[in-house]
Parts: structure tokens; sequence; C-alpha cells
């Protein structure tokens, strides 16, 4: 987003994201749900705790996500939203 902010003539912010960011869901519609967790606190315990004191709390701070990737994913679409007043942004979810 950093870099996004720094474009100047940036007509739309496109995100790619994962048809299964949602999947912990029975139905999903195109909107972005609930945080899972809030992304700063995240980056913060990743930083301060070690591998594998990371590893010991994983299935807790993933919550309903079935992995990493989607957790991730999920916590980008909301540093995306977050941006959606400052430029055009737009999130698109492929399957493969």
């Amino acid at each position: 987003m950093q870099l996004c902010k720094q474009i100047k003539n940036l007509k739309v912010m496109v995100h790619v994201s994962s048809a299964f960011v949602n999947s912990y869901l029975t139905e999903a519609h195109e909107r972005v749900y609930d945080a899972p967790a809030e992304v700063e606190s995240i980056i913060n315990v990743a930083q301060k705790l070690t591998d594998q004191a990371l590893n010991d709390i994983e299935r807790t701070l993933l919550k309903n996500h079935p992995n990493t990737y989607t957790f991730t994913k999920h916590l980008a679409e909301h540093e995306v939203k977050d941006c959606s007043d400052m430029f055009p942004c737009t999130i698109v979810r492929p399957t493969m």
C-alpha cells in the first residue's frame, strides 16, 4: 500500500486474493468479511516470537482458517479495504 500511495497517476489498485479466503464459511458473498485479527497485532506477534512459539500457537491464531495462506489473504483484503478511501481498489478472488 505504501507503493500505491506514491504512484501519482494510479488509476486502480487490483489485489489478487483467493476464492478460498472465506473457505471456512458455508456460504460466502462478494464482500470483505470481518477480520480474523488485527493486522498490526499479528505482525507484532510474528516479529517477537520464535518460529517454534509461532508454530505452537498457530491453530489459535488461524481461528477458522485452514492454513496460513487463506489467513494472510484475508488479512491482506482488510489492508486493501482500509486504503479504499485513498485510491480506487478492487479485490479479485480467482479459484486457480
